[in-house]
């Protein structure tokens, strides 16, 4: 459903504006810290009343400055995941999820089964757990489903990964990539970048309370300011594969990106060398960093680095002292050389190149494993 936002927010010596229209199913909002992202996260919920503008989710109006339409936050099918933890901490997780489905069935009910959405998101053994007894990112999973028990279309999640160590991070992103795949519509906010390109379909790039670019990673890019905000924040490449089984010859594990299609020089899918996981994962998200990509005019012979990817230059930017370069090689890859190495390589649009790219400098932030996993 489309998300339409278009309004202002006034503080002392500081305004949020953001004037967009998102059908993506999952959109995130990055940007530095006192940029306005939960502020625009609270406007949706109503908890936040914005100066002036409108606000309409599915084609229903939530909030219109001109015609005196402010929906009251439960009146709008928005669940709400907070940074801190709102559970109620004198009920156990079963009985928590209870409350929310109750509330739903006084809205025309959330279409969930409690026991099902519980098994199918990975929490079904954690029903008789006590609040007390919650890890950080099991609070935060179980705060997930209850939004979505309570009647939420769309989900807000405010940092849902801050304070999480890795695998709790990881875990996160397995469940709500799996809303994302039963049709639940999100907005959510980071400072993460892996997990923003993770998670989202399209990105709101907000700096200074203004919204400065808008769509999926590779069209941000194009934008002068969106490319200084992400090389601060860390540019990366997070690539979604699957597992192809292992390498006879490197003992390795092939992972296919996925929507990869043949190369400009291969009619053969890319695959990536890269070191095995435990368990039986079948799917799992690779990040690499683009100065890990190094670039050379033909392949390299008698060398211990495993992916040689030879690919097409489809786009060069200069950012200072460093450039980068989106590199078609059956899916784009984002890769980071000085200026005299691009001058050097003559690297232009079009230039034949190949990506060279050890094992060693790809790392998982998830995996979506066959083998039933229980937090601890």
């Amino acid at each position: 459903m489309e998300l339409g936002m278009d309004f202002k927010i006034n503080y002392p010596g500081f305004n949020v504006s953001i004037n967009q229209s998102v059908k993506a199913p999952v959109t995130g909002i990055f940007g530095p810290s006192g940029s306005g992202k939960t502020s625009i996260l609270n406007a949706l919920a109503g908890l936040l009343r914005p100066h002036q503008g409108m606000i309409t989710f599915g084609g229903r109006t939530y909030f219109d400055s001109e015609n005196r339409v402010d929906l009251a936050p439960d009146k709008r099918n928005i669940g709400y995941v907070f940074q801190e933890d709102r559970l109620f901490p004198h009920l156990d997780v079963a009985g928590n999820l209870r409350f929310a489905s109750k509330r739903a069935k006084s809205n025309g009910g959330s279409g969930h089964s409690l026991d099902e959405l519980a098994e199918t998101l990975g929490i079904a053994h954690l029903l008789k757990r006590s609040f007390g007894d919650l890890s950080g990112g099991e609070k935060r999973r179980v705060a997930v489903v209850r939004s979505i028990l309570s009647g939420a279309k769309l989900l807000l999640l405010d940092e849902p990964t801050n304070g999480l160590d890795s695998q709790r991070v990881g875990d996160i992103i397995d469940l709500l990539t799996r809303l994302r795949e039963n049709g639940v519509e999100m907005l959510l906010v980071t400072h993460d970048l892996d997990v923003l390109l993770a998670l989202t379909d399209q990105i709101l790039l907000m700096e200074g309370g203004q919204c400065v670019a808008g769509g999926n990673y590779w069209k941000v890019l194009e934008y002068p300011a969106a490319r200084r905000i992400l090389y601060e924040s860390g540019m990366v490449n997070v690539i979604p594969c699957r597992n192809r089984g292992q390498c006879e010859r490197s003992g390795l594990q092939l992972w296919q990106p996925k929507n990869s299609t043949s190369s400009p020089f291969s009619e053969v899918p890319p695959f990536l060398h890269a070191a095995p996981l435990a368990g039986r994962s079948t799917n799992a998200t690779l990040v690499l960093r683009p100065q890990d990509v190094a670039l050379s005019l033909n392949p390299l012979r008698d060398t211990s680095i495993q992916n040689q990817l030879h690919g097409k230059v489809i786009k060069c930017y200069a950012n200072g002292n460093k450039t980068h370069l989106v590199i078609n090689v059956g899916f784009p890859l984002l890769a980071r050389v000085t200026p005299q190495a691009a001058r050097n390589l003559e690297l232009e649009e079009g230039k034949p190149i190949w990506c060279l790219i050890k094992s060693g400098a790809i790392r998982f932030i998830s995996k979506d494993s066959s083998v039933n996993q229980t937090e601890n």
